[in-house]
Parts: C-alpha cells; structure tokens; sequence
C-alpha cells in the first residue's frame, strides 16, 4: 500500500485550471445541484503530499459546475475498517479511495459500486493496463487509479562492485542473491538493509517468494478458496527464514522502524548496506531520512525462485485510486475524470514521488528510476497487489504480523503460514447487512 510520506514538501498550485467545465461536459452527464452532495472519502491527510491540493481540487470543480463534492479525509490507518464498517452497512460513499483488488471485487460482487467502464472508456484508454487491473474486474471498470508502482530491489552499485560483485548483473535467481549475501557479507559489508519493527516492510520477501513459487495465478487461486493451506506458502516462508537464519542485516534492525532517522531507509540511503526491498516511494525516504541516496543507486527486480510457477516478469505492487459508490450523483464520474486528466498534471506535481499511471508519460529524465520502474509495471506479465491490501483486513495484518514472527523468531514458519489460514478462515464472508 502506499504509505504516509511526510518527506514530500507540500506546496498548493495557485493556479486554477481554466477548462473545468470540461470535466461534466466531458461525459455528457452532468447533473448540476440537482445531484445532491456527494461524499469523498480519501486518505491525504497529516503532512501527505496532496493533503492541500485534494479539497482545493473539490473546491474548484465545484464553483465552475455547481456541484458539491465534499472531501472527507481519513487517515490511512483508520480508513480501511471505517470503510469496511460503512460498506457491510450497504451505505458506500460517493467516491472513495482504493487499492483494488479483491476487496473491490467483494463490493462488485455485493453491488456497492458503480459500474463506470462506458463513461471512462476514453480516458482508461490511455491509462497503463498494469495501473488500470486492481480496478477492473471481469473486464468492467469500476474505479481509476492516479499512482501506480512497485516493490523491487534497490542497491547500491557502488557497494556490490567493492565487494567484487558485477554491478550490471545483478542477482536474477534466489540462488544468486544467497550468493551475493555471502559474497557481501565476505568484504564486511551489511547485504541488506530491513525494518524490523514494521512488519509490512518484511511482508513484501514473503509475498514475492509465495509469486514467484506459485505464480500470481496460484496465489489467487489460494485466495479465492480463503486459504493458505498450500505448499508454496510454507516454502516461501522457509526461504525468509534462510535468509533471516544468514543474519545479513543491519546491527539493532529488529528496534528499526521504516522513514525516520537510523530507520532501514536511512541505514541504506547511508551506505551502510547494500540492498533494499522497497516501493517506488524509498528513493524520496532514503533523501529523508539520510540526506542522501544510496551510493550509485541502481533497482533489479525481484529475482525469480528456481523452479517456481512464477515469473520475473510478474510485478507486485500496487498504487492508489478512487472507486465510485453505486448510488453516487452522475458528476462524481465527472470529477473522478478530471482527477485523471486536466488535473493530473498538478496531482504529479504536487507529489513527485508518484508513478505517473499514463500508458505514455514523459519523464525528465528518460533514464531514471521513474522511467524504469513505468516501463516494468507497463511491460508485466501479470501485476498482483500487495496481499495486506488485496485481502481482507484482518487477515492482510496477519500476513504481516507472522512475516515478523518469524523474523524476531517467535514462530516457526510452518506455525507463521498455519496463523494466516486460521484467520482467512475465520474471516466471515463479507455481506451487507438487511
């Protein structure tokens, strides 16, 4: 999931956008004060980097087409019960943010949201087939995202060469990054950089072990039975548990949290180890945190397991977008529309950190990390979202929650893995109430 970002500067655009008119007119369904208000749940809030521009947005589109989109934001951490609470209740907001998935499949599935795949059909043309598939489902649209990215592996070139290892070749099999842990750890340098106090971050080894074992295919099948009660889920946990058992990380990373000073960003935007399992997010964290990026920066992409079902090309990850409520007045289409298009360019200015979500942007530095991680989510097989956000809530904290038992070592990963099916089966089917 996309998480807080404090390290962006919020700066709010002055200019407002002269055709916004465009954005009813656009879809030809416009219906004015006569649609009522409508409510728009999303997660910018604290010192996030759109927490100004969101309301102005509302604001603007409102005045030049006499609606009333009103903004109601929540913060990331209390936004996904609220939601769940409102939506088993059968009362989804207008317009509300989302990663997909399938939660939204859930409320496809219980009719809690709009259906918009004709009024968008234009503009979704021009989005990134990766971005658009957590919100498509059976080939219809119910949402469009404004981000988009992924977890990959960032290092440090100039670390790897000192310790003798090929730059230009990174680790593309798990065989090779063993080897390249002991290869590092050989020359005294730290291979990996981890938080342990932040169980989400450890989440992302075993997810991408379980894809890379079973294939995006096999883990849904899994999901779609409610279970983890398959091989490949103990397999991926045991390879996280030779990796923990090989100790290559940080000194004091179990007390280490993610973003701040002496966090695993900040120890490997340092220098001070070589490798980091992050989002497109970690470059604007490691300038944070550190003051610096990693020596020689460079990014590889999850290395694929020897025999597994999966693919290097198969991309974890996940961006943020807004989904519209099934009893929702028409210009919330509209609005979430101009979201996409005329304001888009002040969305991305606004918060640099972003992956633009359009099939062809324009980078200003065409070589860059931006341009690279666009170009691996465009070019994926298959792109899965992170499991905390693609499974329901309870059930996604446990995930990260027995990842970071067995990094402490409180479990076993026979006993992590056995926790995760106990609650997805538990996990009450979602409903909404009479």
């Amino acid at each position: 999931m996309m998480r807080t970002r404090s390290w962006y500067r919020t700066t709010v655009a002055s200019a407002a956008t002269a055709s916004l008119l465009l954005a009813v007119t656009a879809c030809g369904n416009g219906s004015g004060s006569d649609g009522g208000s409508a409510d728009w749940w999303h997660i910018q809030t604290g010192e996030q980097a759109l927490v100004d521009l969101f309301p102005q947005l509302a604001e603007e589109f409102n005045e030049a087409n006499d609606v009333d989109v009103n903004p109601e934001p929540i913060s990331n951490d209390d936004f996904k019960p609220a939601l769940t609470t409102i939506m088993q209740a059968g009362d989804p907001p207008d317009l509300f943010h989302s990663w997909g998935g399938g939660v939204l499949e859930q409320y496809v599935q219980a009719g809690l949201v709009r259906d918009i795949t004709d009024e968008v059909a234009d503009v979704a043309a021009t989005l990134s087939p990766g971005a658009m598939e957590p919100y498509t489902v059976n080939d219809r649209i119910y949402g469009l995202p404004f981000d988009m990215g992924m977890v990959g592996m960032w290092y440090s070139r100039d670390l790897f060469e000192e310790a003798g290892l090929d730059p230009d070749s990174p680790p593309a099999t798990w065989g090779e990054l063993l080897d390249a842990v002991e290869t590092l750890q050989d020359a005294d340098i730290t291979p990996i950089a981890v938080a342990g106090a932040a169980p989400w971050t450890q989440h992302y080894w075993f997810s991408y072990l379980a894809i890379r074992i079973m294939g995006v295919d096999g883990y849904t099948a899994a999901r779609d039975q409610r279970s983890f009660d398959e091989p490949g889920f103990v397999q991926a946990a045991e390879m996280w548990q030779e990796l923990v058992d090989m100790q290559p990380f940080q000194s004091g990373y179990l007390q280490q949290g993610y973003g701040d000073e002496g966090s695993a960003p900040a120890v490997f935007g340092s220098g001070d180890a070589a490798m980091h399992l992050m989002g497109q997010w970690d470059v604007a964290v490691q300038e944070s945190a550190a003051g610096q990026t990693a020596p020689g920066l460079g990014w590889f992409p999850f290395p694929e397991v020897e025999g597994g079902a999966g693919s290097i090309d198969e991309v974890y990850g996940g961006g943020n977008g807004h989904v519209v409520g099934i009893n929702a007045p028409d210009y919330v289409v509209d609005f979430l529309i101009y979201l996409t298009t005329e304001a888009y360019d002040r969305i991305l200015e606004e918060d640099p950190g972003l992956i633009p979500v359009t099939a062809e942007p324009s980078f200003s530095d065409p070589e860059g990390h931006s341009a690279l991680l666009h170009s691996t989510v465009q070019g994926a097989s298959q792109f899965q979202l992170y499991f905390d956000q693609d499974l329901p809530p309870a059930v996604g904290d446990q995930v990260n929650n027995s990842v970071g038992a067995i990094t402490d070592g409180s479990m076993t990963p026979a006993e992590a893995v056995a926790a995760m099916h106990d609650t997805f089966q538990a996990e009450p089917e979602f409903s909404v109430e009479d």
